[in-house]
């Protein structure tokens, strides 16, 4: 899921969630190199388009967004360049996954 057309990416399972496919190369990269100096850029494709996330941190969203206030978006968003609210739970399930994600690369250098 989410994948597309990425050039040499391998040994993806079809479902797997790229923000954890691109972890886990990236860790099993460090962890190669463990003993010699290296550089490595790890840069998700998430938060941007298209929006997709695992779907228990979906549901977890949307539950947490049922506890905000309402909020008449139309009256906000009018003539504004950007989203004046953010409840995309969608948006925040792919947050969660790359900060959680960013917690785990630098724990192969300990």
């Amino acid at each position: 899921k989410g994948f597309g057309k990425l050039p040499n990416l391998t040994g993806a399972a079809e479902g797997d969630y790229l923000t954890d496919h691109l972890t886990k190369e990236t860790n099993a990269l460090i962890r190669k190199f463990k003993n010699d100096p290296f550089f490595i850029v790890l840069s998700h494709y998430a938060v941007h388009v298209p929006l997709q996330a695992k779907p228990h941190l979906v549901a977890k969203y949307v539950r947490e967004r049922e506890k905000l206030p309402h909020v008449d978006r139309s009256a906000l968003d009018s003539g504004a360049y950007y989203r004046t609210s953010q409840d995309n739970a969608v948006y925040a399930a792919m947050v969660e996954s790359v900060d959680e994600s960013v917690c785990r690369v630098p724990r192969q250098l300990l």
